[in-house]
């Protein structure tokens, strides 16, 4: 097993080592004088924001460092966002049946699910767009006629858009009374008639981000 070096100035400072002291005064003199090398960016973490050149979304930076050497670079290549890096890149065939066995097998909690999914309608809304999910006409109608009735002012496909909550898009929404409405049509239900296992496990998610669930089955 390869040793792990130690760097030769862990733990000194310049109040307890010359060697120190002697590169703090040499780097502060060549800077006196010289703007070209002192920091030409902006310091402040809220303009540490880059736009990705190929699909223009923003790559936003932690630090001072990563920013300012993406920016040096942006002179002399083309900057992309992590997505567009990995677009058209070929991986050998050990690398593919290493990447294989590392998912074989491999059980996600329900956070890591919800984190990729979360993630692909991020880069989905990046790359190509706002998301407009399939929709149902009849539902609609349906929807208003009952948010009438009832007193609920219920945004949906054909009025405003579908609202996404958690990476959901419910039929309907009601944002000030906190009411989701849910049109069940013949593909929410299995073959014995009962509520597919994910419509009732969205409702749950749902639910528990303090929204109230109406139902109605056509």
């Amino acid at each position: 097993m390869k040793e792990k070096r130690i760097p030769w100035n862990k733990g000194l400072t310049k109040e307890n080592d010359s060697r120190i002291r002697k590169i703090g005064i040499s780097v502060s003199n060549s800077l006196k004088g010289n703007s070209n090398k002192k920091r030409i960016y902006s310091l402040d973490p809220n303009d540490w924001i880059i736009e990705c050149e190929e699909c223009g979304s923003d790559i936003v930076y932690s630090s001072y460092g990563g920013y300012a050497n993406t920016k040096r670079r942006s002179k002399k290549q083309k900057i992309k966002c992590g997505t567009c890096r990995q677009l058209g890149r070929k991986f050998s065939k050990n690398t593919l049946l290493k990447m294989s066995k590392i998912k074989t097998g491999r059980k996600l909690t329900e956070d890591q699910i919800e984190k990729i999914r979360l993630g692909a309608i991020k880069r989905i809304e990046n790359t190509v767009g706002n998301i407009y999910p399939n929709f149902n006409p009849v539902a609609c109608k349906i929807i208003d006629e009952y948010g009438k009735e009832n007193g609920y002012n219920f945004q949906h496909a054909e009025n405003g858009g579908e609202i996404c909550i958690g990476g959901y898009f419910p039929d309907g929404v009601d944002k000030k009374k906190k009411t989701i409405i849910e049109i069940d049509e013949k593909h929410h239900f299995d073959i014995n008639g009962n509520l597919k296992q994910k419509d009732l496990k969205r409702q749950l998610y749902l639910e528990n981000l303090g929204y109230r669930f109406i139902r109605i089955k056509i």
